[in-house]
């Protein structure tokens, strides 16, 4: 009976392909790597992001030190001045420095601009992980990969398992809700996880009947 089941469902989500009325192609795998491709763009943001500012840090520091040594080298070249005002080598010598003591706080002042958007993009990134861990459940699950060869080291993948085919894989009406409820202002879900969830459901006249994932 099983498979006789299957054998209609197929035949019928093949007419309505053929028809124009169901989106063709494998829509439950392109929304799924849609998906991903957000996640792992949002972790890249994060994750990538706190290494930027790390490197960000550690050449402010650097800038500051080298704005210090030109402080003390311009006040030592004051004090010379003082007492030969006449000196055109010492004033050259002040003026050298002084403009590169200038171009140096102006690349701190940038660098502290910089660091302070890179911070608030960290943020931001952890906080739509956040809520997208939350929204997810039941839908997608992140599973680290064994052998990761020096990429991201995670995978997302459905949290319900499917046969080789679309048909057998349509959504539960709270699924369906659930995969359309990830959308937000912050994250529009892409069009093949709309057609996933609007076409793909379970007891509709495109796929009915429970079927096995």
């Amino acid at each position: 009976m099983r498979l006789a089941a299957l054998i209609i469902v197929m035949s019928v989500g093949s007419q309505l392909l053929g028809e124009g009325i169901v989106p063709s192609g494998n829509i439950r795998s392109r929304c799924r790597q849609r998906f991903a491709g957000h996640y792992m763009s949002l972790y890249d943001q994060a994750h990538g992001g706190q290494k930027k500012y790390q490197d960000l840090q550690r050449k402010m520091k650097q800038i500051k030190q080298e704005v210090h040594r030109l402080q003390q080298k311009l006040l030592v070249i004051s004090e010379q001045i003082y007492s030969r005002p006449l000196d055109a080598d010492l004033q050259m010598q002040r003026d050298s420095v002084t403009y590169a003591m200038l171009r140096f706080e102006q690349a701190q002042r940038q660098m502290k601009h910089t660091s302070q958007l890179i911070r608030k993009n960290i943020r931001e990134a952890h906080r739509q992980i956040a809520m997208l861990n939350l929204k997810m459940q039941g839908i997608f699950i992140l599973t680290k990969i064994l052998e990761d060869h020096g990429g991201w080291g995670y995978k997302i993948v459905y949290a319900k398992k499917c046969g080789v085919y679309d048909g057998t894989c349509p959504l539960s009406a709270q699924d369906a809700q659930k995969l359309l409820g990830l959308h937000s202002v912050d994250f529009e879900l892409p069009r093949a996880c709309r057609l996933y969830a609007h076409y793909l459901q379970e007891d509709t006249k495109y796929f009915y009947g429970r079927t096995y994932r």
